[in-house]
């Protein structure tokens, strides 16, 4: 009887993958509750600034925030399809979902992948966060 011991390990989904899978969850979740939150008028905090710099052009309060006001920029050009504001929400609650996304495999190098996925998500969920999403 051989031993096929070597061929059952390589089918086996290593904890990265499983990781992987998680981060992959936690995006598709906290995506979906951010856009369904997606705000149809101008919010508070840093948004009109964000908005008068996508149509206008030009430079926000420092750090300056170069990429978000470059594709700011970019999503006022396609301003046609739907309204600055949620064009710009949106990109905002997808720079949040990543950002949930890539803390999940880098936390379960801590704790385990359910953990941190828990973690995560109520950390993505939480009020202060949330606002920033949107």
């Amino acid at each position: 009887m051989p031993n096929d011991l070597s061929a059952q390990e390589s089918t086996t989904p290593t904890p990265a993958t499983n990781a992987h899978w998680w981060a992959l969850g936690c995006f598709v979740l906290l995506l979906g509750a951010y856009l369904s939150t997606l705000p149809s008028t101008l919010t508070d905090a840093d948004a009109g600034e964000f908005l008068v710099i996508a149509k206008a052009g030009g430079i926000a309060h420092p750090p300056g925030y170069p990429i978000f006001t470059g594709v700011g920029r970019l999503l006022a050009l396609g301003d046609r399809w739907a309204p600055l504001v949620t064009l710009i929400a949106g990109f905002s609650a997808l720079c949040v979902a990543l950002a949930g996304a890539f803390l999940v495999p880098a936390l379960s190098r801590f704790v385990g992948n359910s953990a941190s996925a828990f973690a995560v998500m109520l950390v993505m969920l939480s009020p202060e966060v949330w606002r920033q999403a949107n």
